[in-house]
């Protein structure tokens, strides 16, 4: 028999019913484009997502920052998952979409992809877990192995508190 005090078990029914989550996307109609790349430098994604359901977390839409909204949270565990189709400004390239924690590249929440002709669309997932805490935030950043742009199409991203 496992035995839990009151805290516990009001954590344990908070998140079956109701656990801290974030969806968002970036609209069909409106792809975004980065600014020129330099090589193998990452730079930060400033896509326009619109929040599609939101629970515990705020997104500072002029930063692309997803912050964990919750007073006096300690290392809550989360999955997270972003889906994308894009295209480059130039041939052969290697793209790689890398989740970053408080600033700071998050090792093995990261994937890459080869464009070989810049005007095929290639489609990309890049899935991993992260602990957070009360502020903390989320952020996606794009490196290539050549300068251009790159053009996300359809995006999704979700955030998803597990047990």
């Amino acid at each position: 028999m496992i035995n839990y005090d009151d805290e516990q078990f009001e954590e344990a029914i908070r998140k079956s019913i109701n656990p801290s989550r974030l969806s968002s996307y970036l609209p069909v109609a409106t792809p975004y484009t980065t600014p020129t790349l330099t090589l193998n430098v990452p730079t930060k994604l400033l896509i326009p997502t619109i929040p599609k359901y939101v629970n515990d977390f705020t997104l500072d839409g002029p930063n692309s920052r997803w912050f964990l909204d919750v007073p006096n949270v300690t290392n809550r565990k989360f999955n997270i998952a972003m889906t994308t189709s894009l295209t480059s400004s130039v041939n052969n390239v290697d793209v790689d979409i890398e989740m970053w924690k408080n600033g700071v590249f998050e090792e093995g929440v990261s994937i890459r992809r080869r464009i070989g002709t810049g005007a095929d669309t290639g489609a990309m997932s890049v899935v991993g877990s992260f602990e957070l805490s009360t502020n903390d935030y989320v952020e996606v950043y794009v490196r290539a192995s050549a300068s251009g742009t790159i053009t996300f199409i359809r995006t999704a991203i979700n955030i998803m508190e597990v047990n």
